[in-house]
């Protein structure tokens, strides 16, 4: 799920490369566990589980944007390609 960094030296650049990768998926991460508690007859223990991965997840997807203004690097987000298995 992360694009490739081979042949870029920067290792801010590559670090914010990383980090804006790993944003987008725990927005997917985000967006499946919302998912999830809109389904009728979820078990409780599958709907508390989503409500963790959302808490969690924000809080990192809060905490890495915090550290791309931080770092003052712009990388364009990796569009996800659901047929490209991250390669």
């Amino acid at each position: 799920m992360m694009r490739s960094t081979e042949g870029i030296t920067d290792s801010k650049q590559i670090d914010a490369i990383r980090t804006t990768d790993m944003i987008v998926h725990h927005e997917g991460a985000v967006q499946m566990a919302e998912k999830i508690l809109t389904l009728p007859d979820v078990r409780p223990e599958v709907q508390a589980f989503a409500r963790d991965v959302i808490r969690a997840q924000s809080t990192e997807i809060e905490t890495m944007r915090n550290w791309l203004v931080g770092s003052k690097e712009v990388v364009e987000p990796h569009v996800m390609d659901m047929n490209d298995h991250g390669h």
